[in-house]
């Protein structure tokens, strides 16, 4: 079989003299290093209409916002309805303070279902407390909600 030069342009100056070689007749044609092979089943022809066309880009925004969107107003309404508790009872009386017993856990005792926090606030206000410390038996004015004494 005869071997026949396909010539692709000759070369700029100050290279190798002569022209460049594309492919020589009678060789297999190569494929490029890192480009994968083509597999098609013996007499498919490459069909264009079975692959996954991506969604428009556009549409995918505007529903990853709309969903962001509703978890937001969604965890806003969950912390909403959380911290919906008791408000502090205007009525007050006087208990002692029990063994191994903060202010915050007296707080927790005397008004279950109000903020804990708010709770303390109060007492120390009551009371003219400039801190959290407390002793056993010390007896303190605290918001009335039915005290276990």
């Amino acid at each position: 079989m005869a071997t026949q030069e396909l010539l692709v342009k000759p070369t700029a100056q100050g290279a190798r003299p002569g022209p460049r070689v594309l492919r020589r007749g009678g060789e297999e044609l190569r494929r490029p290093p890192g480009r994968p092979r083509p597999v098609l089943a013996p007499g498919a022809a490459a069909s264009s209409s079975c692959r996954v066309r991506p969604r428009h880009a556009g549409l995918q925004l505007v529903l990853i916002g709309l969903l962001t969107f509703l978890v937001c107003v969604g965890f806003g309404l969950l912390a909403e309805v959380s911290s919906q508790s008791a408000p502090v009872p205007e009525a007050t009386t006087v208990v002692q303070v029990r063994a191994d017993e903060t202010l915050w856990g007296l707080a927790q005792r005397v008004v279950p279902g109000s903020p804990a926090g708010e709770v303390v606030d109060r007492i120390m206000r009551l009371n003219h407390l400039d801190g959290d410390a407390v002793h056993p038996g010390q007896p303190l004015v605290v918001p009335d909600a039915g005290v276990t004494r």
